[in-house]
């Protein structure tokens, strides 16, 4: 997630200040979820700063003479399997050990044991993995899906559909799936570019994945001629990044389609246009993968013309025209003290699909 973080917002906050606004509900509380939620969204923040700061070691691992960490399948398995159950001390702090990798802005690894510095990585991630079951294990029947006694069997392109007491119980295993997905990618003994992370763990995380994709399509939005419930439209936008998170590793023809068409929904009933941007994002990533050898063809899922100028097609002349479009509307409002790498946007899914030389290289 080190590269998602750093090209979609350009940057990131430390994750000190994450810590700082704690969660507004005990985890598990059925008359609040929300509570429940902002554990996830801490611990996502935790893992951002893992990856971050993990991202170094694994450049220079991979240059070492210990060899690449693209076998890791078996690897990260293991790790997970052996991942205790029980909660650390803090589920939000990433400094529990002071030689943990994760515990400092920057280090330079030439000077350290690689090995050292890798098991010390490999015991924050599991530290992070045991907070990620401990949030699991916490909730009660009231965060678990109806069974066919309340909701009949709801058939998708991705199973049958994991539906909900509320939308907002959806929503929030949606993100919790994608934490899970994040966690997983950025394994310490993962490759350092998303893409290839991404392919890795593709197995390990496919669960995941797939039960976001149940999780979403169990919400039905009503015929076009009724108007949506805005708690509904609410619970769809916020389902749209880990639905990202997701398709980005969609292969089937029938899971990719049903993507797109419910992110271009998401748009055209609720006015979220990043949406549609989205959508856009990931046939561009597809294509771009099947060009590359890295996954299935794709064949875009057309729709109509959008006025939202930052939506490029794939190889269409008017992207550089977007792009600098931005810029210049990035110098006319408060973005424009925003840091961005300028060519990073996310209709180009770089931050999920990008390679190493999308992300700006450290100094040592």
């Amino acid at each position: 997630m080190s590269t998602e973080i750093l090209v979609l917002t350009g940057d990131r906050m430390d994750y000190s200040r994450y810590t700082d606004c704690p969660p507004r509900a005990p985890l598990g509380k059925a008359d609040a979820p929300y509570g429940s939620f902002d554990h996830v969204v801490l611990l996502l923040a935790r893992i951002a700063d893992f990856a971050v700061k993990d991202r170094k070691r694994k450049l220079k691992v991979e240059k070492s003479s210990m060899g690449s960490p693209l076998d890791s399948g078996r690897r990260t398995s293991s790790a997970s399997n052996n991942a205790s159950a029980t909660p650390p001390p803090n589920m939000f702090n990433s400094r529990g050990a002071s030689h943990s990798p994760a515990s400092t802005a920057s280090h330079a690894y030439d000077s350290i044991d690689l090995n050292i510095a890798t098991a010390n990585a490999v015991q924050e991630w599991n530290s992070i993995k045991a907070a990620l079951d401990f949030v699991a294990a916490s909730l009660g029947p009231y965060f678990q899906p109806l069974d066919a006694e309340y909701q009949p069997p709801l058939p998708t392109p991705f199973g049958p559909a994991l539906l909900y007491r509320s939308w907002d119980i959806s929503v929030f295993w949606t993100c919790y799936n994608m934490a899970m997905i994040a966690a997983l990618r950025n394994h310490p003994h993962m490759p350092p570019a998303a893409h290839v992370a991404a392919a890795a763990a593709a197995e390990s995380t496919k669960p995941y994945a797939y039960s976001i994709g149940r999780i979403a399509a169990g919400i039905q939005p009503p015929p076009e001629d009724r108007a949506l419930d805005p708690k509904m439209g609410a619970a769809m936008i916020d389902m749209i990044i880990p639905l990202f998170f997701a398709g980005i590793q969609y292969t089937d023809a029938s899971h990719r389609a049903w993507l797109v068409e419910r992110l271009f929904e998401t748009n055209r009933r609720s006015g979220w246009a990043t949406a549609s941007i989205i959508a856009e994002g990931c046939q561009s990533g597809w294509i771009r993968a099947a060009e590359a050898g890295r996954g299935p063809p794709h064949v875009r899922v057309r729709k109509a013309t959008f006025s939202d100028f930052r939506i490029g097609r794939y190889g269409d002349s008017q992207v550089e025209a977007n792009r600098q479009r931005l810029s210049e509307l990035d110098a006319e409002n408060d973005r424009k003290f925003v840091r961005t790498k300028a060519s990073a946007r996310v209709h180009w899914a770089i931050g999920l699909m990008g390679t190493e030389e999308d992300v700006p290289e450290e100094s040592d």
